[in-house]
């Protein structure tokens, strides 16, 4: 279900629920949206884009969401245009919720923010006996196709081309290694600034910065990479994946999907609709 057209104050974030950065818009939302006493702020409905079934990659998605085929992408309300980066939808819903970007810490937030999003999440989210020489793209195949439109050809060549630029060789050892220095990095800039008394990095209350962090640190958990998160870390990480507004975002289930999980159409009740 879309949020309503007509109402200024109702958006939908286009995600897919095993989407490290559709995790951390939907929990940044949850976090924010929580403090509020009197039900007010925005309306955020999700639609599940279905990855597994190349929804993404669907001319309507293209043409209308985000040129890349990337998730998450924002659209509706007093927006005249798509947001398509999770970094910069956080910050907008900052601007709705102040109390996730406090002054006082702004620039450090914002600074930690950065370094976390300059890593690139595929090349620390496939453990190393499944790692290939390159990540084949979704578009390679349709773009064979005989039958499609130009329009949509070219707009399967552009997304083509973004993933050769930021995706395609992310599973080299030298790019993982540059991945692995980033993150440690990070976590060391993190232990430099966080209580460990404090039940957030920044005091007894969320930023924006717990709101990415904790999936970030899930992920690396889920995908059997402990072995770069500082145990104090990893102890916060999980103590706040165990609320229940983690279960608002996640359902119960990892930040990864596996077989065992079943197939993601049959998630689609639970993911269509008001977050």
């Amino acid at each position: 279900m879309e949020a309503d057209k007509g109402d200024p104050s109702a958006y939908t974030l286009h995600m897919f629920p095993f989407s490290l950065y559709s995790i951390m818009v939907m929990y940044t939302y949850v976090l924010g949206n929580e403090a509020l006493d009197d039900g007010g702020g925005i309306i955020l409905s999700n639609k599940l884009v279905n990855l597994h079934r190349d929804e993404n990659i669907s001319e309507e998605y293209l043409a209308k969401i985000n040129p890349k085929g990337l998730v998450p992408t924002l659209t509706g309300g007093t927006l005249s245009q798509p947001m398509p980066e999770s970094l910069d939808i956080s910050y907008w819903l900052c601007s709705h919720y102040p109390w996730l970007l406090p002054e006082a810490k702004e620039s450090k937030i914002r600074q930690l923010l950065r370094d976390l999003h300059a890593i690139q999440g595929q090349c620390l989210s496939i453990p190393k006996g499944r790692r290939m020489d390159k990540i084949p793209c979704d578009a390679d195949e349709r773009l064979q196709r005989d039958d499609i439109s130009q329009e949509y050809r070219q707009a399967l060549e552009y997304k083509q081309k973004v993933h050769r630029e930021t995706l395609e060789n992310a599973l080299t050892d030298a790019r993982v290694a540059e991945a692995e220095h980033q993150a440690r990095a990070l976590f060391r800039d993190v232990m430099t600034v966080r209580n460990a008394e404090d039940e957030w990095i920044f005091g007894n209350g969320p930023t924006v910065l717990d709101a990415h962090l904790v999936p970030f640190i899930i992920r690396r958990l889920d995908c059997n990479r402990d072995d770069l998160v500082p145990e104090a870390l990893q102890e916060y990480a999980q103590k706040h994946a165990a609320s229940v507004q983690w279960n608002y975002v996640m359902h119960g289930r990892p930040t990864m999907w596996n077989v065992s999980l079943g197939h993601v159409s049959d998630m689609a009740a639970e993911y269509n609709g008001p977050l």
